[in-house]
């Protein structure tokens, strides 16, 4: 029979697993704790320093598999790419070449990333202050938090232990990209969480699977998109309001834009019913993001709430 002492000690590791005594890394301390701000894109903005040298404002991307920097801020850092090395890039709507530049060091924080390399894109799509993309050779080394509720991104360890439940599972596809099951008017799909696009899009498979066919008497005419290659897709359409599921926690009422993007055929699901979802969902709640174990959770709404902070 377990003694008192032995059954005390488990209770205490199991109500407090953060102590280190636990085998647990404390959720409350993470390695980078940083504000961010989502500008008039949609788009989760950090400062990043490039080379120990200048500070610039990256995207953070869940989607794109390699950070990279844009051509002017290389410029600025007076950096020469890597003789006659070129690499294809590519983006939600096509492909372009690249030229390759060597990186001494990229730093969010204390967290820093060290000699390697990477493609110089020019910068088609946004402001000029943006200075590059933050991206999953960086973000998967961790597990990640986007706290909305103090507007913060939180690092910690990959192997940190979080109390969360109703987490959903994700299969890593490529280089970490995170697809998951969700629901689009209570029809499934195969969704990619991208912190990296400024709305929603689903393909013309699964607008076809909620009844939605070209024409349709509720779409409306969309913006054009114009991904990191320059690449630009025009005469979109928009469903504006379409109900998006994932798992228990989220359930809101989204504009979804309809585009059979060139990276779907890529990840060679342009058949199946395809989402991508951006900020205009994720900036609702906070989340984290566990590569480690490959899950996925949402904090939930407080009731009445309608999304995590006003504006």
């Amino acid at each position: 029979m377990m003694g008192f002492k032995h059954l005390y000690a488990l209770l205490v590791c199991i109500l407090i697993i953060n102590t280190t005594a636990c085998g647990a890394i404390d959720p409350n301390t993470p390695l980078v704790s940083i504000p961010y701000r989502i500008n008039n894109e949609g788009h989760y903005l950090v400062d990043v320093l490039v080379n120990n040298t200048a500070e610039f404002a990256f995207i953070v991307d869940t989607a794109a598999e390699n950070t990279s920097v844009n051509l002017s801020a290389l410029e600025q850092l007076g950096l020469k790419p890597v003789y006659n090395s070129w690499v294809m890039v590519q983006g939600a709507n096509g492909r372009t070449r690249a030229r390759i530049y060597k990186i001494d060091s990229i730093q969010l924080g204390a967290e820093m990333m060290q000699d390697f390399q990477i493609a110089a894109v020019p910068h088609n799509d946004g402001p000029d202050y943006i200075g590059g993309i933050l991206g999953l050779d960086f973000l998967s080394r961790y597990t990640v938090m986007f706290d909305c509720q103090v507007e913060r991104i939180k690092l910690y360890e990959k192997h940190a232990q979080f109390l969360l439940d109703k987490s959903i599972s994700f299969q890593k596809i490529r280089s970490g990209i995170i697809m998951f099951s969700a629901q689009l008017m209570d029809q499934p799909v195969t969704a990619i969480l991208d912190t990296g696009a400024r709305r929603n899009v689903i393909n013309w498979a699964a607008a076809k699977q909620i009844g939605v066919i070209p024409g349709d008497f509720r779409l409306q005419p969309d913006d054009p998109i114009t991904g990191a290659t320059g690449k630009r897709l025009s005469q979109l359409s928009v469903l504006p309001s379409a109900m998006i599921k994932i798992g228990t926690r989220v359930k809101s009422q989204q504009a979804v834009t309809v585009a059979d993007l060139a990276v779907f055929n890529v990840l060679g699901m342009h058949k199946q019913s395809m989402a991508i979802l951006g900020t205009p969902l994720l900036r609702q709640r906070s989340f984290v993001i566990d590569y480690q174990r490959s899950t996925l959770s949402f904090s939930p709404l407080a009731t009445g709430q309608s999304s995590c902070k006003a504006g």
